[in-house]
């Protein structure tokens, strides 16, 4: 699908770059993956000090992608 494919320009795929993360098929939580079963078992303080560290990655992920960009947009000219 579109939103799960990385694209050429940005290096990541859409989803990640807006939500922080790769996508979780509905399969998965039925059927849970180990990056969902371990997200169940950790506590409250340890999964707030998880997100934070994952929104400060997001960040880092969205300029590498506009650097990507920039160097895609460069080479196609």
């Amino acid at each position: 699908a579109y939103r799960t494919s990385i694209r050429t320009p940005t290096g990541a795929t859409p989803f990640s770059l807006v939500y922080g993360s790769e996508a979780v098929l509905p399969l998965e939580v039925q059927i849970p993956s180990l990056r969902v079963s371990l997200r169940e078992f950790v506590s409250d303080e340890d999964y707030r000090q998880n997100r934070l560290a994952q929104l400060e990655l997001l960040d880092e992920r969205r300029l590498n992608a506009l650097d990507h960009h920039q160097v895609y947009l460069e080479r196609v000219k």
